[in-house]
């Protein structure tokens, strides 16, 4: 024959023996459910014994009593393509099928796992179940399970993309979970992986949670029409939310519990994100988020650059009673309360019933003042005078929020006898406002006397 020949027939035998075939072990349309379960589980182990990828029969279905295993530990270059078929668990507790590296501390490398349909029953749990997958693929739909589509556990460097949704399929029991993000034991974490999820309709509870997890997690995708969007969980977790749609959602979109969550670029249009007391080291960078909640307890959060529809509350408060807040979409929750040494105003006017002292009359006029950190401004109106009958003149009915610590003194204008001269004011602890004549505290006791517009500045 000639090279070329030679080549192409070269090739062909190497396709055909590099793979195995699920039909040449069961017929899916004439196998029972048991003889189904038997056959794929040794058609996979001679997959594994060969290093060969084991290839599903497009679009069958192929029903079973009991779990699809497909790995177990320390093993490499494994490939298992779907092609859109379906397996079904049609009786029994426990996940539809399974990617198990075995243990805890153990991991499989370089796993392929693309391109099936996992339907369960009502007392399913999950559809798919990986743990120690590491840089590997894992391509997936779930159907009628009750606990949750996926639960990874474990994985690192591994590209996983999770499907849940009534736009694609039909569910007779709905998951409470699309994907669940956890360990199997304390410092087993997930890290840099990336999640592409469409979770979608029929999800009763939430759409993704993540439980688990460490740095370098990225997830892209959709959460829409579910009670709940997100929620990240772990103190010591983190987690990038990258270009992720939220829409939909009745309860939010997305729930920070945990620590180093960042949201960047994302669409929350639905019911918005809410930062609790326990979150930390929080980011969020562009995009539209329809509110942003940040509990006072919450710490570490960076807001940059985003859109909202509605109020971003901050949830900060002094220890007075006047409320913190911006302009425009910002505003800060008053009722959350901060322990830390602030100012509790800022320019914030309050007024007090002022009472003139040493007239025939005790004339009483609204003082205006204002407490900006530890200075203090009062605003005496023009025209504060009645007809002296004594030698002194007090103003009296300060609050003791604008009392000085020690006695401060001020220059201001006042009326002696009727005529507007220069004068002194001085501001006790007590909160109690002596005049001066010049220097001297002794006024005429007849004519007019009082104070003229005056604005008295101290320090508290």
């Amino acid at each position: 024959c000639t090279e070329s020949n030679a080549v192409g027939r070269t090739l062909h035998f190497y396709i055909q023996h590099s793979k195995l075939l699920v039909s040449n072990y069961c017929d899916p349309t004439a196998d029972s459910a048991a003889t189904v379960a038997t056959k794929v589980a040794q058609a996979i182990a001679a997959a594994i014994a060969g290093g060969k990828a084991l290839e599903f029969e497009c679009g069958a279905t192929y029903t079973s009593n009991d779990v699809f295993a497909f790995i177990g530990s320390a093993l490499r270059g494994l490939r298992f393509w779907g092609n859109g078929c379906t397996l079904v668990r049609n009786t029994g507790a426990g996940p539809v099928a399974t990617l198990d590296s075995g243990g805890n501390s153990d991991r499989t490398d370089d796993i392929e796992f693309l391109d099936f349909v996992l339907k369960g029953n009502a007392s399913a749990t999950y559809g798919l179940d990986t743990r120690g997958l590491a840089r590997s693929r894992v391509r997936a739909r779930a159907v009628d399970v009750a606990t949750a589509g996926f639960r990874t556990r474990w994985s690192v460097l591994t590209d996983h993309t999770f499907t849940v949704s009534d736009n694609i399929d039909t569910f007779t029991t709905d998951p409470a979970t699309g994907l669940l993000v956890t360990q199997s034991s304390a410092g087993n974490y997930s890290a840099a992986n990336k999640y592409h999820v469409i979770m979608e309709g029929p999800i009763t509870t939430l759409g993704v949670d993540y439980e688990y997890g460490g740095l370098g997690n990225i997830f892209t995708g959709t959460c829409e029409n579910i009670p709940r969007g997100f929620r990240q969980q772990s103190t010591a977790s983190d987690a990038i939310l990258f270009g992720m749609d939220f829409e939909g959602n009745s309860v939010y979109d997305v729930l920070v519990d945990g620590k180093g969550l960042q949201m960047i670029g994302c669409e929350s249009s639905s019911d918005g994100v809410t930062i609790s007391s326990t979150a930390s080291q929080v980011t969020l960078s562009g995009g539209f988020l329809r509110y942003v909640d940040i509990d006072s307890a919450a710490s570490g959060v960076t807001i940059n650059g985003i859109t909202t529809s509605d109020n971003v509350s901050l949830g900060i408060k002094g220890t007075g009673v006047s409320n913190w807040k911006g302009t425009g979409n910002t505003e800060v929750n008053t009722s959350r309360v901060i322990t830390a040494n602030v100012p509790d105003q800022l320019g914030t006017v309050n007024g007090f019933t002022a009472t003139l002292t040493g007239c025939t009359t005790s004339p009483t006029t609204t003082l205006n003042y204002r407490v900006v950190g530890d200075v203090v401004t009062i605003d005496i109106p023009a025209g504060f005078t009645a007809t002296s009958n004594t030698t002194a003149c007090t103003i009296t009915g300060m609050p003791a929020a604008a009392r000085p610590t020690a006695t401060r003194s001020c220059i201001g204008v006042v009326t002696d006898n009727s005529a507007d001269i220069v004068g002194r004011f001085t501001i006790a602890s007590s909160g109690v406002i002596t005049l001066h004549v010049g220097t001297s505290a002794t006024f005429t006791n007849s004519g007019s006397k009082g104070a003229q517009a005056t604005t008295l500045v101290y320090k508290i």
